[in-house]
C-alpha cells in the first residue's frame, strides 16, 4: 500500500472482480452484459498497459 502504483493496481483488481461477476452472468442479459464486459476489458487492458509502461 506504500508503493506509488498501489492505488492503480487496486483499481485494476476491483475492475477484474467486476469483470468476473459480469462474465458469470453473460447468459442472463446478453444485450446488456456483453457490451459492458467488452468495454470493461478494454479499459482494464489499457490501464494495465499504462501501469506497466510507467513502471
Amino acid at each position: 500500500m506504500q508503493g506509488e502504483f498501489a492505488f492503480p493496481v487496486i483499481i485494476e483488481v476491483a475492475l477484474l472482480l467486476i469483470f468476473g461477476l459480469l462474465g458469470a452472468n453473460l447468459n442472463i442479459l446478453v444485450e446488456l452484459f456483453v457490451p459492458t464486459t467488452v468495454l470493461l476489458l478494454c479499459f482494464i487492458m489499457g490501464l494495465q498497459n499504462a501501469i506497466v509502461t510507467k513502471i
